[in-house]
């Protein structure tokens, strides 16, 4: 998975910290599609890993081309509009606190807005621990797809 660092820290604020700053990652448009598949997706994890075939997974959420969303790589019954070409896509978090302020570790929880060709899903995320950095990533099986991040 390639993936465009998001750290929080360039916002001058760490999700540790507890503050209501929010992240903003707009993906402008998609430009162009290639052939869907499935396990296409887009979306922000917490920690880069390699090996994997797509975002739907542990530690991340994401919207597939198909407008199915993920969390944890679990599908919600909510669902967006599918990905298309002239799509915008757009992932907004805020930390919620759950608990005493800690880097020790703890449960976390970030409130997610996930919007997509004018139609929107809200819903929290809760993290088993601090996160200093969040990640985008676009994974798509097939060549053809071209996506402006903004």
């Amino acid at each position: 998975e390639s993936a465009i660092c998001g750290d929080v820290e360039q916002h001058n604020e760490k999700l540790c910290s507890f503050t209501t700053k929010a992240l903003h990652i707009q993906l402008d448009r998609i430009e162009t599609v290639g052939q869907p598949d499935r396990r296409d997706s887009l979306g922000v994890c917490v920690e880069q890993q390699n090996g994997y075939d797509s975002l739907q997974r542990d530690k991340a959420v994401c919207i597939s081309t198909n407008g199915a969303v993920f969390v944890n790589g679990k599908e919600m019954t909510n669902q967006l509009p599918a990905v298309t070409s002239g799509s915008t896509v757009t992932f907004d978090m805020e930390v919620v606190q759950l608990g005493p302020p800690s880097t020790e570790g703890g449960n976390f929880k970030l409130r997610v807005t996930i919007s997509s060709n004018n139609r929107e899903v809200v819903f929290d995320w809760v993290l088993d621990q601090c996160c200093v950095s969040l990640y985008f990533g676009c994974s798509f099986l097939y060549p053809g797809w071209k996506v402006l991040v903004f």
